[in-house]
């Protein structure tokens, strides 16, 4: 299975290059479209500001790949920031446009009595309808972020989590996952709901 893991100059690359070899695959740190084009899975990480992350897609000159390959139903990974790029925007710094690949814009936590960023472990809710992601219901995972979706099209919510509102934590298709969390900093949990992701996409190497 070959693995790409984009390179937009965001950080976060290393942790989750390791988990891919914990699955056994080695993958490639990149921006050259032409090797994430013969992915079988193509890995969108990302952590920082919202603006500065989208500006690293467009310098990368990876914009309207990732629109592409997503539109196309191909194997995709987000992850905390290369989550939130995939929806219309962020009011962070003002207003920020993103890929526009589904409906939502992200909010800032009101701080009130919780301290923002939200930082540290955090329950999942999971979709009735996500029959293949259910036994990580009420399983806790970790999160890093200031900003929150608090609503997208309701068939493709994998999971939702709450701190101080509830909000979208983790999204689902059959060729797509991409969570407000860190499924590489989550221990077990965030290593299973990826290895069942992975299973889900991963190329029928006896055809």
């Amino acid at each position: 299975m070959k693995i790409s893991i984009c390179d937009y100059n965001v950080g976060n690359m290393s942790s989750v290059a390791s988990l891919c070899r914990h699955f056994g695959y080695e993958p490639q740190i990149t921006n050259d479209l032409s090797v994430m084009d013969q992915s079988d899975l193509l890995i969108l990480p990302g952590q920082g500001a919202y603006a500065t992350a989208m500006d690293g897609l467009k310098q990368a000159g990876c914009v309207d790949f990732i629109k592409g390959y997503v539109k196309e139903a191909r194997p995709f990974l987000g992850i905390c920031v290369g989550y939130q790029l995939l929806f219309e925007g962020s009011q962070e710094d003002g207003f920020t446009e993103g890929l526009g690949l589904f409906p939502g814009v992200f909010k800032k936590f009101e701080p009130g009595d919780l301290k923002v960023p939200h930082m540290g472990w955090n329950m999942l809710n999971v979709a009735d309808h996500q029959i293949q992601y259910k036994r990580f219901d009420k399983d806790y995972v970790y999160f890093v972020h200031s900003y929150y979706l608090d609503q997208t099209d309701s068939d493709l919510i994998c999971t939702t989590s709450e701190y101080g509102v509830p909000f979208v934590s983790s999204i689902a298709s059959e060729s797509l996952f991409a969570a407000q969390f860190h499924p590489e900093k989550s221990g077990d949990v965030g290593v299973a709901m990826l290895d069942t992701f992975i299973s889900s996409v991963r190329p029928d190497v006896s055809n």
